[in-house]
């Protein structure tokens, strides 16, 4: 337990004591203040935990005396939902209320005239009526509304763990495989939902074959990993080579089947690179390709096996697979990659990445390099969490895709001078001299956006503010001077094309011959409608490809910043990120679908 979390803890320990003693229960004033501390407590990692464990003195302490959540048996299922999106301390009371009658149904602790049973209904109802809570979409619509969908996830998620349901475990397990097809860079979120899991296979009496699976592949994905999973390293070193072979491809299995690697993984691919490097093709998967590419570079690979990963940057094991495959291993590449493990790091860099990471000053160097590592292995694996930086995180995947150097340049320079400088139109701009975006942290966010999207943020809008005033759409002017050279020079927006449908279908119909297959990915802007059709906002992607899938429908497949590509983006309007054709990371539409939201895209100028 950290200390901000004691520091809660004691304070709303000692605010309910008083409460408790004779005569504080009709002190108003004091009931505020052990609400307040509560909803700091709540916003800790643990806090859901400690105000379970505090429940029983909720009752002693009168703390819903005179509220609307008095008598648990009046409470009404149907009025959570509504209470907790008000926001601000009527949530904070509607959560400890609901973890108080979680309490009840658990066995924490009795309450005269409310049964376990009929606690366990409310729950049950409660969660039933809020499913789409339990598993929200953090998207632009949720971001431009302002609600803390976040806590709320991990309300109703810590309630479920408590208060299993075959229906609630089977949509975990939904959620899940969705989450995990998008193959995140940071999967924290999957990682709480198996980890939840465990509680509820126990609670609902079954272990379903997709959940172990996926618990497995984040414990112990190998019958040897699981006989020996105190002592692994001792037992890879009695191992000889067809065993560890046999051994380092059940890993890759189930890496690749679930997008999940265990921390075994790491220790296996470590072992495997100082001792059987020829296997280290085995364990990471690679196809014949991928060997090819490991053969004429393995002393360099083994080199930032040795730099970069740790159980803390276990994930980049796939992330170093997919990099190898991509088959962008030049000796510049390589280069650039090496740098990072001696390139000095400026002190405000080492700090942010300690306290985003919660991690050693030892340990900064290599979440460094493996950030790089996996945002190149998997450049549509990145999200902005809360922030409204789509434009930057675009940026990010787009120089992973398409100019990978100048991408390891600029986080280079980032990383040793904690500032980057970009042109526009022959004016220099260093986000040294402008206003840097404070990153909202809340979810967690991969370490290259950690160190440049608080740059990248502000140069970007400082390009707006410059371009804006004209005749056309900023964006004309500012994409091109931002994202590169690899940015279609020709540019139309709804509001200024009278052609504006007929163009894109010109220029990105897979069925029309003026298809600029090869020009893609290139940034587009789209609207989000609520749920009367009201322009909420725009929101920035990447069109990845168009195609045909697998019933003859035309489709865009795009790249979507946010943290969860499914998307309802106007009425029925729904994104799809498997069972599509979607490639790994890639969201999708139908075509007509898609140009219904559109706004803005780039097209080949000089064949128009």
């Amino acid at each position: 337990m950290g200390l901000k979390q004691q520091s809660l803890d004691g304070l709303f320990l000692g605010t309910l004591n008083a409460l408790a003693s004779k005569g504080a229960q009709g002190d108003i004033n004091l009931r505020k203040q052990c609400i307040s501390y509560a909803r700091d407590l709540l916003n800790t990692e643990t806090g859901f935990e400690t105000a379970l464990y505090y429940a029983p003195l909720f009752e002693q302490a009168g703390l819903f005396s005179s509220t609307p959540w008095g008598d648990p048996v009046l409470l009404k299922p149907g009025l959570v939902r509504g209470t907790l999106l008000a926001g601000g301390l009527t949530a904070v009371c509607e959560m400890l209320s609901d973890i108080r009658v979680l309490a009840i149904s658990i066995g924490i602790f009795d309450k005269t005239g409310f049964s376990r049973e009929a606690a366990s209904r409310f729950i049950d109802k409660v969660l039933v009526l809020n499913l789409d809570l339990v598993f929200p979409k953090i998207n632009e619509l949720t971001r431009l509304q302002n609600r803390d969908i976040e806590t709320l996830n991990r309300f109703f998620t810590f309630i479920a763990k408590y208060h299993a349901s075959p229906e609630i475990f089977d949509k975990f397990i939904i959620e899940i495989e969705e989450l995990s097809a998008q193959r995140p860079i940071v999967n924290n979120k999957i990682v709480t939902m198996i980890e939840a899991g465990e509680t509820l296979s126990k609670q609902t009496n079954r272990i379903p074959h997709k959940y172990l699976l996926f618990k497995n592949a984040l414990h112990t994905p190998t019958k040897l990993s699981q006989l020996h999973e105190d002592h692994y390293m001792a037992c890879l070193s009695g191992c000889n080579e067809n065993e560890l072979k046999a051994e380092a491809g059940q890993f890759a299995e189930s890496m690749f089947l679930t997008g999940i690697v265990s921390n075994h993984h790491v220790s296996i691919t470590k072992f495997l690179s100082e001792n059987y490097p020829h296997l280290l093709g085995d364990v990471l998967g690679l196809g014949q390709n991928g060997r090819n590419q490991l053969l004429g570079c393995l002393e360099e690979i083994r080199f930032l096996i040795d730099k970069s990963l740790i159980f803390t940057t276990h994930q980049s094991v796939y992330g170093l697979s997919k990099l190898i495959e991509e088959n962008i291993m030049s000796e510049d590449i390589l280069y650039s990659l090496r740098s990072l493990a001696s390139v000095p790091i400026s002190i405000t860099v080492q700090g942010r990445i300690e306290k985003s990471f919660e991690i050693s000053p030892s340990e900064v160097r290599a979440v460094i390099i493996a950030g790089a590592i996996c945002l190149l292995g998997s450049p549509l694996g990145i999200a902005q969490g809360h922030n409204p930086t789509c434009q930057s995180t675009r940026a990010l995947s787009y120089w992973a895709q398409t100019h990978p150097l100048y991408l390891l340049e600029l986080l280079s320079k980032a990383v040793a001078l904690d500032h980057i400088e970009m042109e526009f139109e022959g004016i220099r701009l260093s986000s040294s001299l402008l206003e840097k975006y404070s990153l909202n942290l809340s979810i967690p966010m991969d370490p290259v956006s950690v160190i440049l999207l608080p740059h990248l943020h502000c140069v970007y809008n400082e390009m707006l503010k410059m371009a804006g005033g004209r005749k056309d759409d900023p964006h004309k002017w500012v994409n091109p001077a931002f994202y590169g050279p690899h940015v279609l020079s020709g540019f139309s927006s709804i509001y200024n094309d009278l052609n504006f449908y007929s163009h894109f279908r010109k220029y990105y119909h897979p069925a029309s011959h003026f298809a600029i297959h090869d020009s893609l990915p290139q940034p587009a802007g789209i609207f989000i409608l609520d749920d009367k059709g009201n322009n909420m906002g725009a929101h920035a992607i990447l069109i990845q490809r168009v195609g045909i899938d697998q019933d003859q429908i035309s489709r865009v497949y795009f790249y979507n910043p946010n943290n969860d590509s499914r998307q309802t983006w106007a009425g029925s309007i729904v994104t799809s990120v498997k069972g599509n054709g979607e490639l790994e990371g890639e969201a999708s539409l139908p075509f007509e679908d898609f140009i219904s939201c559109l706004y803005a895209f780039h097209y080949p100028e000089e064949t128009s």
